[in-house]
């Protein structure tokens, strides 16, 4: 018992380990990105300052400039509590949709094939085909939330960031890969989780009621 304990944990541990690896690169990436925009906005403000503004208004501009990146540092940057890492945090959420959606999918279809088709459709069809749809998102979303709890908390986020910082750029440029591919793969089993269901309508329809 003590050995299936430890795997479960090891197994939650390197589950952890990966998804605080993919928050740390949605993060560097969202940063980078609102980085470049707010220069961007900053190069023009000054830009047209210069061109329109004199020099005593010139130099406010410029100060109340550095002293607002100070401001949205604190406010998109903040590891704890800024837009970024939230973000970053809701990407993550959403990488691992696709591997909660797929086994949902499969365990309703199996559960709806154990207790026959007729009853959940029937069900579907009298004012409730909302209902079944809603319940499906809502046990992906426990699921992901429950996934995502840990490598999501900043107690266990911020001493792994500070490992990641130190590691070379090799490592940054494979969980950069990783990141990417779990991302393109939680879309691509979405689509098999949704086609999933769909296909076992189809079949329900048009093999199974003929018959009947």
């Amino acid at each position: 018992m003590s050995n299936l304990n430890k795997k479960s944990s090891s197994y939650k541990d390197r589950i952890d380990y990966i998804l605080t690896g993919c928050l740390y690169c949605w993060y560097i990436w969202i940063s980078k990105i609102g980085l470049a925009l707010q220069n961007g906005v900053f190069r023009i403000i000054r830009l047209l300052g210069s061109v329109f503004l004199p020099k005593k208004y010139l130099y406010k501009l410029c100060r109340n400039q550095v002293n607002g990146k100070k401001d949205l540092d604190i406010m998109f940057r903040d590891l704890e509590y800024g837009d970024d890492i939230r973000t970053a945090k809701n990407m993550v959420f959403f990488t691992c949709i696709g591997f909660i959606a797929l086994p949902v999918s499969f365990v309703s279809c199996t559960i709806c094939s154990l207790i026959g088709w007729d009853p959940v459709m029937d069900w579907m069809r009298y004012g409730s085909g909302i209902v079944l749809p809603i319940l499906l998102t809502l046990l992906t979303i426990f699921g992901v939330s429950m996934l995502t709890k840990t490598s999501c908390d900043p107690h266990f986020y911020l001493p792994y960031f500070k490992k990641f910082k130190k590691r070379d750029g090799k490592w940054l440029k494979r969980w950069k890969r990783y990141t990417i591919l779990l991302f393109l793969g939680s879309i691509l089993l979405i689509a098999l989780s949704v086609g999933l269901l769909f296909l076992c309508l189809f079949i329900h329809r048009n093999i199974h009621e003929p018959f009947n």
